[in-house]
């Protein structure tokens, strides 16, 4: 299941009562910051709690436990979408290889708004069309 921005939005509210947060973090601001560590290529497990203020920790228990709950839920958001096929070939180069000699083009539509996940993704597939990783 994809989760919609209004899905997202409801699940990141219940996480925040189940915490007992709601009166120390807006649900907006935790889905944003959640979106953009998604967008940065941070999973919960990448962040460290040295490089985050007192308000970023609490959103990164948020975090934690909003994806915990999308894996039991069978579901991903939108930024998922992203984040975990950049993660799968980071770390299974196996995977992207086969991509690779799948696609000879690969077309961008709108480069210039990208953001750096899917900067990212548009490099590590490129590379196969391109070996000089252009």
């Amino acid at each position: 299941t994809i989760y919609d921005s209004e899905d997202s939005s409801k699940l990141i509210k219940d996480i925040i009562k189940q915490l007992k947060l709601a009166d120390k973090i807006d649900y907006k601001i935790a889905k944003s910051k959640i979106s953009e560590w998604k967008n940065k290529g941070l999973t919960p497990q990448a962040l460290s709690s040295e490089m985050l203020d007192e308000q970023e920790i609490l959103i990164s228990k948020i975090y934690t436990t909003y994806q915990k709950t999308l894996e039991k839920l069978n579901a991903l958001d939108f930024d998922d979408l992203l984040l975990l096929p950049y993660i799968l070939f980071r770390f299974k180069p196996e995977i992207l290889e086969k991509r690779h000699k799948k696609f000879k083009h690969i077309l961008v539509d709108e480069a210039q708004d990208t953001n750096r996940i899917q900067y990212e993704l548009i490099k590590m597939l490129s590379y196969g069309a391109n070996k000089d990783g252009r």
